[in-house]
């Protein structure tokens, strides 16, 4: 089941060279891949319609689109996807990544293992390291399989079936401008502007219980760098690469594949309670992100609360989950019974602090606080 690569750029000709060089140096088995260069149309393109004619793909035809128009990010990418109606599957790359030599041989293999699974809405290149809605590294746990599944906002590569694809804009055709606020997402999902595409891919994802397949090394990375809708470079979101050309992987079977929500939280934490404390429905909440309960009658969360406590644990090993796993004893995490209201009072602030910052001495994260204060009213004056 082979995948066309479909490169979206704009202005920016070293990156989409940088990007293209990576996928260059990647392996292929094959020589019938199709390479679409997508360039939306900018003031100064000149080079980036230079750099996509002098580039040599000998894996297959490469054909350039030039939009006459400016698309923005969000039409050029669902644009971009309507490709699967050409060759059933492509991979959706932004001139900002670059990719593992493996990338190809990665999603070569996961198209034909899941391609019989209905849940599955893409498979994603890129792996998270870092939660940013709740500000925290992200972790998953760690089992025999090369890949885990997440319901959170994959946009830095990723492949779409036709089948998957179909079933999204599907959806996308019936909904409004403006998307109301969704009480089933993070806050900060809800705050980003409606150009996101990923604003609604998610929401879509979210709505139907579907998960992005993604592998527990990132086979692509981001550069975040300065551009449309970026004005300060930074590194947050990168995350390692894997730089082996790896040939066979190991993926898990979606009964059995690890499961993070769209808050990051791991939803298979809710199997290991009573049936029933299970059954009257249990928000998982362990990044202290306040979501909303929506109903359930129970709240496993770091947060200090006035509810009755029914269980508590420490907070020691990592990643977090595994405190719930193996019933870490301590004040740190607590399970309540949201009905039953509680005044006794505690605090773990302090331990919820020893947790999270590691490696960073007060000095160090003084400069880091100056540096980014500069760099916001620098970039406010520009």
């Amino acid at each position: 089941m082979k995948a066309a690569i479909v490169v979206v750029t704009y202005n920016r000709p070293k990156t989409l060279l940088r990007l293209l060089n990576s996928i260059k140096e990647a392996h292929y088995d094959r020589n019938d891949i199709p390479l679409i260069i997508s360039i939306d149309k900018a003031d100064n393109q000149s080079d980036v319609i230079r750099v996509a004619k002098e580039f040599v793909w000998e894996h297959g035809e490469k054909l350039i689109r030039i939009y006459a128009t400016k698309q923005g990010l969000k039409k050029h990418i669902l644009q971009c996807g309507d490709y699967v109606n050409d060759y059933e599957n492509v991979i959706i790359l932004e001139d900002d990544l670059i990719v593992s030599p493996s990338y190809y041989t990665y999603v070569d293999q996961a198209l034909d293992f899941y391609a019989d699974c209905d849940k599955i809405a893409g498979i994603a290149l890129y792996s998270h390291e870092w939660n940013g809605y709740a500000n925290k590294f992200f972790s998953p746990i760690v089992d025999r399989f090369d890949t885990f599944m997440g319901q959170f906002s994959i946009t830095w590569g990723q492949c779409w079936t036709k089948k998957s694809w179909l079933q999204f804009k599907t959806w996308y055709a019936n909904q409004k401008e403006i998307l109301e606020e969704n009480n089933n997402l993070p806050c900060d999902i809800n705050c980003w502007p409606q150009k996101s595409w990923g604003k609604y891919f998610i929401t879509y994802i979210v709505a139907f219980d579907k998960y992005y397949v993604i592998p527990r090394i990132s086979l692509s990375t981001n550069y975040s760098e300065v551009g449309e809708d970026v004005k300060i470079q930074n590194s947050d979101h990168q995350v390692r690469l894997l730089c082996d050309d790896k040939r066979i992987f190991n993926f898990a079977p979606f009964e059995c594949a690890k499961k993070y929500d769209v808050y990051f939280e791991n939803i298979d934490l809710i199997r290991l309670f009573v049936s029933d404390i299970s059954t009257e429905g249990i928000c998982i909440d362990l990044n202290g992100k306040s979501r909303n309960i929506n109903g359930n009658r129970y709240l496993l969360s770091t947060r200090v609360l006035p509810y009755k406590v029914i269980n508590n644990y420490g907070l020691v090993l990592r990643p977090i989950d595994m405190n719930i796993i193996k019933s870490v004893p301590g004040d740190d995490i607590f399970l309540y019974d949201t009905y039953t209201k509680s005044s006794k009072k505690c605090s773990n602030i302090a331990q919820i602090y020893r947790y999270e910052i590691r490696g960073i001495s007060l000095y160090m994260l003084l400069k880091y606080v100056v540096n980014e204060a500069l760099k916001k009213i620098e970039a406010k004056f520009k």
